[in-house]
């Protein structure tokens, strides 16, 4: 009988462990040394601190987490991270977790841009700013938490590309929500924002499950807002065109393209009766292969239907 010999071998994982942020107000930085982060900080009223990581370190290269839940100092004072500007770039190839539940404002723009593999956000509950392009371009994001989001404005590009991302949004004091704020995010299921008026260029585009949109004061939608909402429902669609929408596409005729293009789940019939419309004209490609439309009566009020306004 052959003897087996037994190698035995160790596999190394390199992981993060938790660790706890020190505030040191002399220098104005938060420091974790365990897992490498420093942070510049900004004290505002006696316990709130403003963290911004523009040039400042990471010193691992492996994947980990960034929890801002415990801050002290060496008195033992304890502080909240009420918000955040700027990971340091070194880290955005690592990060998967970003927990703050103090945090009610993602500053600056592109904050966490590109962090391929962040699968975890918890800000918190009352979460009032998040600026642009925050979370573009992070394609594995699945676990994002408010889902309601107290913002006066969702601004350009916050999620797009965030293919992950499943579910639904309300956003209860959003008035305007800037282009390309869910472009590319083919998951998300739902979105209501009761005091929308605007919704900017390429808002939604590409949200092929996106089945239900509650903007009962919207007035304006511009160019390819809805474009591929594969899933639009009849329902969300008469909510968008009511008698109040002022706008649909920019004003330029020549511009007014694929707002509803490939809402391949619409049955129509569309009505199309819009007295406050700006321009009273069907836009280029406005239905362009929604390929379930019913008839549509044009009203003789109608000056121009665009080229391929209802091709497919």
């Amino acid at each position: 009988m052959k003897k087996l010999s037994l190698v035995s071998f160790a596999i190394f994982v390199s992981f993060c462990v938790h660790g706890e942020f020190t505030y040191d107000p002399s220098k104005g930085t938060i420091v974790d040394e365990v897992n490498g982060w420093t942070f510049k900080a900004t004290l505002k009223n006696t316990d709130e601190l403003y963290l911004d990581g523009t040039g400042c370190s990471y010193s691992r290269t492996s994947s980990c987490s960034l929890d801002l839940t415990e801050i002290t100092d060496t008195d033992g004072k304890t502080y909240k991270a009420v918000s955040f500007k700027a990971l340091p770039a070194a880290a955005k190839s690592y990060l998967t977790e970003f927990i703050a539940p103090d945090c009610q404002k993602i500053e600056g723009e592109s904050c966490f841009n590109s962090c391929t593999e962040l699968l975890k956000v918890e800000l918190n509950a009352n979460v009032t700013y998040i600026g642009a392009f925050a979370f573009y371009k992070c394609s594995k994001l699945e676990n994002f938490t408010p889902r309601t989001l107290n913002v006066g404005y969702l601004y350009g590009s916050t999620f797009r590309e965030c293919t992950s991302l499943a579910g639904s949004f309300d956003m209860p004091n959003c008035i305007k929500i800037v282009s390309m704020a869910f472009s590319g995010c083919t998951k998300i299921e739902s979105i209501s924002a009761a005091n929308v008026t605007d919704v900017g260029e390429s808002s939604f585009s590409g949200c092929s499950r996106l089945s239900n949109v509650s903007f009962p004061k919207i007035t304006s939608i511009a160019n390819s807002a809805f474009s591929g909402c594969a899933s639009l429902s009849n329902e969300s669609l008469d909510g968008l065109l009511h008698k109040n929408i002022k706008q649909l596409g920019s004003n330029a005729i020549d511009n007014q393209e694929w707002l509803f293009k490939e809402c391949r789940a619409i049955t129509g019939p569309v009505v199309w009766d819009f007295p406050s419309l700006t321009t009273n004209v069907v836009a280029k490609g406005m239905f362009y292969n929604c390929t379930s439309l019913g008839e549509t009566e044009i009203p003789s009020s109608v000056t121009t239907i665009g080229t391929r306004a209802f091709d497919g």
